[in-house]
């Protein structure tokens, strides 16, 4: 894309070049320019150096927006592959409600479940050693180390550890999805997206950079009947 660029803009510059040339070749003559096509010379330089700069910029434009469409397709990618890895390993589920659905990590033995925020995008939310408790003891140091840095982060069901730092996502993202159940031996996430942080976060006003319209996780130690 900057090699078409580069290229036109050569084009341009070198027609650029050569109207001044001539025009300057008219004023040597004794004749010389008229006023009135001095002015349409001034006319057409104006409207050629407009156009150079106009390109210029609808050319970065549209390579910045490539560029952050992709960035948004690898941020979705890797979000999918933390939520799979999470719940792919679930030892028990249990619906919790407004708070998520919760299921017994394969990795820890503690209850968690997700959340999602327009600062922190999704994020693992730990709780107790059962579900549906609050504020209760984590019960596993594992957890209580991996967390430490993100104490400030708690949720009113215990420590929430975004999916993916800021940092990740370029400081440019949130991620967000619109619901997760289990059924039928698997787990759903619908509509899981990327975001614009400096968008609306009204949810019929986002439109999204980057979206897996479905998720599904089978969960290989939970089987086909729902709890």
């Amino acid at each position: 894309m900057d090699g078409v660029a580069d290229k036109n803009m050569k084009t341009t510059f070198f027609q650029y070049k050569k109207m001044y040339n001539r025009i300057e070749s008219r004023l040597k003559e004794p004749s010389a320019m008229t006023l009135t096509e001095m002015l349409a010379a001034l006319l057409i330089l104006s409207m050629t150096a407009v156009a150079i700069a106009g390109g210029v910029t609808a050319v970065k434009n549209a390579y910045q927006k490539v560029t952050q469409k992709a960035e948004a397709q690898q941020i979705l990618s890797a979000t999918a592959e933390l939520m799979t890895d999470e719940l792919s390993s679930a030892l028990e589920e249990e619906d919790g409600g407004t708070d998520g659905w919760d299921f017994l990590s394969g990795k820890n033995g503690i209850w968690m479940h997700f959340e999602s925020n327009h600062e922190q995008g999704i994020c693992k939310v730990y709780g107790d050693e059962e579900p549906g408790t609050s504020n209760g003891d984590l019960g596993q140091n594992t957890v209580e180390e991996n967390t430490a840095d993100n104490s400030d982060q708690g949720s009113k069901n215990g420590v929430s550890v975004p999916l993916l730092s800021q940092a990740a996502m370029g400081n440019l993202f949130y991620t967000d999805y619109d619901s997760y159940i289990y059924e039928d031996g698997c787990f759903k996430v619908k509509d899981l997206a990327v975001y614009y942080r400096n968008e609306e976060t009204n949810s019929a006003e986002r439109v999204p950079a980057a979206i897996l319209n479905e998720l599904v996780v089978r969960a290989v130690n939970l089987g086909d009947t729902q709890s």
